[in-house]
């Protein structure tokens, strides 16, 4: 079993775990705006979950290690928040198996309900199971960068100017 989080913006947990031993942990958004203030980063707005990281590291991650998964015949399951693997399938549209097919990988959602169990973890809640083959997952994939040289240069311009 492997766990991994989803990057946090600047590079550390330390602003949200902050919150959350100085008993604030619903502002532990306005946590990482103000470490970013504090280092002078340009970054300085109240977020905190990088989730523009979903296609490029999540995404790619899944590919290989499902290939490595199928080699040696174990079941890979992908556990992440709803909203995550809905962003990643708007890039990465893989094919759902049908009931009873063979099938690669499983992706399995949840979401947080906005209450806390009894020991004061939120609580979230199962949001749906949905599985593919590998090899639909990297077509899907492949395809995902099929971006075309004028979109390339039009996104180069626009960061340029940006960064000026």
């Amino acid at each position: 079993m492997e766990a991994q989080a989803i990057d946090l913006r600047g590079g550390s947990v330390g602003p949200a775990w902050r919150a959350w031993r100085e008993n604030n942990a619903e502002q532990w958004r306005a946590y990482f705006t103000e470490e970013a203030r504090r280092k002078d980063r340009r970054d300085a707005i109240d977020y905190g979950v990088n989730t523009g990281n979903v296609y490029k590291r999540l995404g790619t991650q899944i590919t290989v290690k499902g290939e490595f998964f199928k080699q040696v015949h174990v079941p890979f399951y992908v556990v992440t928040q709803h909203r995550i693997l809905q962003q990643l399938r708007e890039r990465v549209n893989f094919d759902p198996v049908t009931e009873g097919a063979p099938w690669d990988i499983t992706f399995v959602s949840f979401d947080y309900d906005g209450t806390h169990e009894p020991d004061g973890r939120l609580a979230f809640r199962f949001v749906e199971a949905v599985r593919t083959t590998l090899a639909s997952y990297i077509q899907a994939m492949t395809a995902a960068t099929g971006l075309l040289r004028s979109d390339f240069i039009n996104r180069v311009r626009l960061k340029a100017r940006m960064h000026n």
